[in-house]
C-alpha cells in the first residue's frame, strides 16, 4: 500500500503499489503472449521500463504497462497527477506520426500528489489500446511503435516527465 500525500493541502490519499507480475505470464485463450519490454533509466535510481506484445492480432485489444521502479538504495520522492487515469500516457505511432495517444484530448488537472517510493519498490500504470487511431478508426496491419510517458514531476525535475525507451509492435 502507498499513501501519497496532496501538496499543500494535507490530505492522505491511499493508492495500490501494483506488483510487478502481470503481463510476462498473462495467456490469452490460452496462448501466452510475448512481451517486448524496455527499460530506460530515469533521473535518480529510477527506471521505467514498457511492456508491449511483440505481436498482437489485429482488432484484439492491446495490453500495455509501464513500470517505475526504485533501483537504488535510498526513498525517492515522486510526484504524479491527482488523476490517476492521467498518471501515465502512452503514444502508438506509425512512421514517426502519431497515431493513438491515450491521454490525447483530456483535460490534465493541476493537483499533484507526493510520496515516496522505498528501495525495491515499483509502481505499475496500465492501459489498452484498442487498435483505434484518435479519431476512433481501426487501424491498419502492420509495424507501430509504442512509448510510455510517465507524467512524474518531482523526481524528475521536470514537467515533461519520465519517457521510456521505443517499442515496436506488430499487428497482423
Amino acid at each position: 500500500m502507498q499513501i501519497f500525500r496532496m501538496r499543500g493541502l494535507g490530505l492522505a490519499v491511499i493508492l495500490t503499489a501494483l506488483g510487478t507480475s502481470g503481463l510476462l505470464g498473462c495467456t490469452r485463450n490460452g496462448t501466452a503472449l510475448r512481451v517486448r519490454d524496455s527499460a530506460v533509466r530515469a533521473p535518480g535510481p529510477l527506471s521505467l521500463t514498457l511492456e508491449v506484445p511483440v505481436v498482437a492480432t489485429i482488432g484484439q485489444p492491446v495490453p500495455l504497462r509501464l513500470t517505475l521502479t526504485n533501483t537504488g538504495s535510498d526513498t525517492v520522492m515522486i510526484g504524479l497527477p491527482g488523476v490517476e487515469s492521467q498518471r501515465a500516457d502512452f503514444v502508438v505511432s506509425k512512421g514517426g506520426k502519431e497515431v493513438w495517444s491515450k491521454l490525447r484530448g483530456s483535460t490534465m488537472l493541476d493537483v499533484l500528489l507526493t510520496g515516496p517510493l522505498v528501495p525495491g519498490e515499483a509502481t505499475t500504470f496500465n492501459a489498452i489500446w484498442t487498435q483505434r487511431d484518435n479519431h476512433g478508426n481501426r487501424v491498419a496491419a502492420g509495424a507501430y511503435t509504442v512509448q510510455g510517458f510517465l507524467n512524474e514531476s518531482l523526481a524528475s525535475h521536470s514537467a515533461g516527465g519520465i519517457v521510456s525507451a521505443p517499442v515496436e509492435i506488430r499487428i497482423r
